[in-house]
């Protein structure tokens, strides 16, 4: 099956850095060569994701700080009772 590249006007990637490139990515190089209408979109399902794995990361990040600056309160507490 051969794609006829007239009828693309859009390119979802998962930003791959394949994909990302400004030189000689993929998606410039159908650009360049194929398609010079091309569309450039970026998958929301995987934006999404990243965005909500870095979310999760920070918030286990404060949870621990937080929990290690209990047990610091709680070791110096125990430690000015002697």
């Amino acid at each position: 099956m051969k794609l006829n590249y007239q009828k693309a006007y859009c390119f979802g990637k998962d930003g791959v850095n394949v994909f990302q490139g400004t030189k000689i990515d993929v998606i410039k190089q159908v650009h360049d060569n194929y398609v010079p209408h091309l569309i450039r979109v970026h998958c929301m399902v995987h934006h999404t994701n990243l965005a909500m794995q870095i979310f999760l990361n920070l918030f286990l990040m404060i949870w621990l700080e937080n929990l290690l600056q209990t047990f610091a309160f709680v070791r110096q507490i125990w430690s000015s009772q002697d």
